[in-house]
């Protein structure tokens, strides 16, 4: 019935591979007591991401805003309603086990409309707040796109949209907003240059001929990340809580695209494409995974109190037995209730051309 080596076609392989290591650092990452190393993991994990996301965009051949936003309702709205219908019975156990704060259905049901925890409702599943900002990055990103001339003009517009929400107090403010569109600005960039990296990708691919150039930058910018993050405090895109945001911007870039890059070359060789073929059919059913991970992580760490401790070993079996838990709900899912899922948009390099 289970089959990770199902395919989708006209798929870039190694992008669902990037998308599936980045969740396995997001449920590691959630289930973390190190101070560095949770500091380190959050703050590339998110951005990540939206960097990909970006990526993809690249791929968009549509021109018509309600078309646009239409499709990604579908893609994204519709799937966040179901993804937290479908965690409802996980969180009503962990309710009664008094493992989350007590909310009434009444309460849940606006939470999952406002999709903003610091609202003070709760949704059945917290960590879906990246799929209602991710509809509205999206809306902004199209938005944007569609005004800009050229790739240089969409860096300026960009620019001048970010700055403008950051003077006005927007990208900082603390207080909550309904499905977290201030953090969109913040999210913005990301998808930004996600999207510059993927229309610029055959250029990139010419430069990195030779490997030892790109496994070189590729260590230099996990470096510069690694560095970058023990300079900041704790990132939390979900609280709009940057630190320094130069040091932020700089440090998630630096790793996203490090992580990239090494993905992206090795992907070329066969050995690694197998043997991270688990991570590629992950990146194919992330909703799913954003939805029931943290869920699990509470009921597994109520059930199993020595992983509340601060051994970090025993949590980070627990985050790759939570990963692997999820593997056949997410299959099921993808089988039964595809529009829990999203559709999964069918792209190629070889189809890679300017939409303008």
């Amino acid at each position: 019935m289970f089959d990770i080596n199902n395919k989708i076609q006209d798929r870039i392989q190694w992008i669902d591979t990037l998308r599936g290591i980045m969740m396995f650092f997001v449920v590691w990452g959630h289930s973390l007591s190190d101070q560095y190393l949770d500091k380190y993991i959050f703050s590339f994990h998110m951005p990540a991401f939206f960097l990909i996301s970006g990526m993809t965009f690249a791929f968009n051949r549509e021109t018509n805003f309600f078309r646009y936003a239409l499709k990604k309702i579908k893609g994204l709205i519709v799937p966040y309603f179901c993804t937290n219908l479908l965690v409802l019975p996980l969180w009503y156990v962990n309710r009664q086990l008094s493992v989350v704060s007590y909310q009434s259905f009444g309460g849940l049901i606006k939470g999952i409309l406002i999709s903003n925890v610091d609202s003070g409702y709760k949704m059945a599943s917290n960590t879906t707040w990246f799929i209602t900002c991710l509809f509205l990055t999206d809306i902004l990103f199209f938005a944007v796109s569609r005004i800009s001339r050229s790739e240089t003009f969409l860096i300026g517009v960009s620019a001048f949209v970010y700055g403008l929400a950051y003077t006005a107090g927007i990208v900082t403010d603390k207080h909550w907003g309904v499905w977290h569109w201030q953090v969109a600005f913040s999210a913005f960039i990301f998808y930004l240059g996600g999207y510059i990296f993927m229309k610029n990708i055959e250029a990139v691919r010419r430069f990195f001929t030779r490997p030892w150039r790109l496994y070189s930058l590729s260590a230099v910018l996990l470096i510069a990340g690694a560095w970058a993050a023990s300079e900041n405090s704790r990132i939390s895109m979900v609280n709009n809580k940057y630190g320094k945001p130069v040091i932020f911007f700089f440090s998630a870039f630096c790793t996203a695209f490090a992580f990239t890059l090494a993905v992206m070359k090795l992907s070329d060789f066969k050995l690694f494409s197998k043997a991270f073929r688990l991570f590629n059919y992950v990146g194919r059913n992330t909703l799913i995974y954003i939805a029931f991970h943290v869920p699990m992580i509470r009921l597994v760490k109520h059930f199993i109190p020595q992983l509340s401790g601060k051994n970090d070993v025993y949590r980070f079996i627990m985050a790759a037995g939570i990963y692997l838990i999820i593997l056949p709900l997410a299959r099921l899912t993808e089988r039964f209730l595809p529009f829990c899922v999203g559709k999964k948009k069918k792209i190629s390099e070889k189809g890679l051309t300017n939409p303008k």
